[in-house]
């Protein structure tokens, strides 16, 4: 069996079936929403392969039951047994309006470990019903072996494979049995999963109950500390309810947790249904651990490292309110009313951030004013609409106001994007939060351009209602909105693709039209999209991670048309530097 890669599937099909490059992406891009984006592009193209009738990706059919270590992408109708080892939970999905589900485990045997996903809803109600549970035995016939979005090997069933639990034929007691691995806050990983973990609870937020499509649920989240570090916890549904009972200062113990990416690439562990959480008494753990439940010293970032970025959730952070929005109320979805206050903290150089208050932080912190010292622990770090990060104070969040000071006029709220601050890079090379500089051609237009009037505080759309301008976000009315255009491509470097979102200027400037954004028609944009397809640009920009689609995204500040001579210059002297 011979794996291949991404661009060797492209480079066969387009030989093979006749077919344009940015056409055959397209048809890869529409398989990835078919599944709601659960798949890599590599297994999307295998799949749009297959549909166009190239089979020299079946050339593995399997005859009997196979060692999970053997298992490689592109195998067909394989027979594997192994021990349940970890449950994730149900995730949901739409396509064409319909709500679908998928569900992965971790398959164990003595041979090694590996996820398998289920589609089939047959099989999902197996572990809905409580049929399929951790440590139970599986025979899963007919699946195939695909790769992941992390490049690993896994497994797929669908409507055809077949799952026996607890076959009788089977000897259980030589498949490895379900072990928790006890570990400290700094050897966490993402994507482990059966951890055991001690800690105490340094901060602790409110249960919050939640809609997604039908389902209902419940969240709680806290801040959990050990003698090596600090790391973000979810609880989730029964285990929130649980975990409102703990109070701040209480040493757990969490047993059969799992660990995942959150923003900006952090870890957070998350508790559910399969988890146990127990209460300890200060004899039960060493001094080590006792001795960090005291108050460290706290580590704070300048808001001038925060502008460059940084790769953590919750920052501290220190600086002088610089300028003040009003407390503004709002609507929100369930008809309850919000709070949100904005302001900008400065450091004496000059450097700001945006920083929002909710609700009753909102409430509290309305009266500052300009000068006043404010220091913001646990400040939520997300990046806000014009690609800059924002410091959001949340529920783990806690503000102190430390005195007053003389603002040196003036102060420069914002920096502007100089072109050396972004690094030329691959988009195979890419992290979240780099600020990068790309050449790229533009292969698809996912949608038509989207040219809609918003509020100028939130950039939200907003509705006309009795001849007036509304924001439903802000739950005010608007007397003089914006212009907005967003549009999104696809472009394409040779090492890998990207969805690459563009706004307002920007995307005027990438299509080429010389007029303002307030002149500009939807014919005229539609008019220019033919011709910017397959043409190389300059993209400078910010990664950032899509939570909905589970991929990385280029939010773009800033291009240009290639310039071949510039382009020929660089390179030269990047051979110089070789040399």
């Amino acid at each position: 069996m011979v794996d291949l890669s991404f661009e060797e599937i492209v480079e066969k099909v387009i030989i093979e079936k006749k077919i344009p490059r940015w056409k055959l992406l397209e048809l890869i891009e529409k398989k990835k929403e078919e599944l709601g984006g659960l798949i890599t592009d590599k297994s999307a193209a295998m799949l749009v392969a297959k549909e166009l009738g190239l089979n020299f990706f079946d050339k593995f059919v399997s005859e009997g039951k196979i060692d999970i270590n053997k298992l490689k992408p592109g195998m067909r109708n394989v027979t594997l047994i192994g021990r349940v080892l970890h449950i994730f939970p149900i995730r949901e999905f739409m396509v064409d309006n319909r709500k679908n589900e998928v569900v992965s485990l971790i398959l164990g045997d003595e041979t090694g470990e590996i996820r398998v996903v289920f589609w089939n809803s047959s099989h999902i109600k197996l572990i809905k019903e409580g049929e399929i549970k951790r440590n139970d035995i599986l025979r899963i016939i007919g699946a195939d072996v695909r790769e992941g979005r992390d490049g690993n090997a896994e497994v797929h069933v669908g409507s055809k494979g077949k799952i026996v639990v607890n076959p009788e034929d089977v000897d259980s007691e030589k498949i490895p049995k379900v072990s928790g691995k006890r570990l400290k806050i700094e050897e966490l990983r993402a994507n482990m999963y059966n951890i055991v973990l001690r800690g105490i609870i340094k901060k602790k937020s409110s249960l919050t109950s939640f809609e997604k499509g039908e389902k209902q649920g419940k969240l709680l989240t806290a801040i959990l500390g050990d003698e090596t570090g600090e790391i973000r916890v979810v609880f989730w549904n029964e285990k929130a309810e649980e975990a409102e009972k703990l109070n701040e200062g209480n040493i757990v113990e969490l047993e059969g947790v799992y660990t995942r990416s959150g923003r900006m690439e952090s870890l957070e562990v998350h508790v559910d249904s399969e988890s146990i959480i127990r209460v300890l008494q200060p004899e039960d753990v060493d001094e080590k651990l006792l001795a960090s439940a005291s108050a460290p010293k706290l580590q704070f970032t300048s808001i001038e490292d925060l502008a460059a970025g940084v790769k953590t959730p919750y920052v501290n952070v220190k600086g002088i309110v610089s300028r003040i929005e009003s407390l503004r109320e709002f609507v929100r979805g369930d008809g309850s009313i919000g709070k949100r206050l904005v302001f900008m903290l400065s450091d004496e150089d000059g450097n700001a951030v945006r920083v929002v208050a909710w609700d009753n932080e909102a409430e509290r912190l309305s009266n500052i004013s300009e000068g006043d010292i404010i220091q913001i622990l646990h400040g939520y770090v997300r990046k806000g609409m014009s690609g800059d990060l924002e410091i959001h104070i949340s529920k783990l969040s806690t503000t102190e106001i430390l005195g007053k000071r003389d603002l040196a006029p003036p102060v420069q709220i914002q920096r502007p994007n100089h072109i050396a601050d972004f690094r030329r890079v691959k988009l195979k090379d890419v992290n979240e939060n780099e600020r990068v500089e790309i050449r790229a051609s533009v292969v698809y237009f996912f949608d038509r351009p989207l040219l809609y009037n918003a509020c100028p505080d939130c950039f939200k759309k907003v509705e006309l209602r009795d001849d007036k301008w509304f924001c439903s976000n802000c739950g005010r009315e608007v007397n003089s909105p914006v212009q907005r255009l967003t549009l999104t491509c696809v472009i394409d470097d040779g090492s890998d693709t990207i969805v690459a979102k563009c706004w307002d200027d920007v995307a005027v400037k990438l299509l080429d039209l010389k007029i303002r954004l307030d002149q500009i028609t939807r014919d005229e944009l539609l008019s220019r999209l033919d011709e910017i397809a397959g043409k190389d640009f300059i993209f400078r920009g910010t990664i950032t991670y899509n939570e909905v689609s589970d991929r990385l995204e280029l939010n773009v500040l800033d291009v240009e048309q290639v310039d071949p001579i510039m382009e020929a210059e660089k390179l030269i002297n990047k051979v110089k530097k070789i040399l």
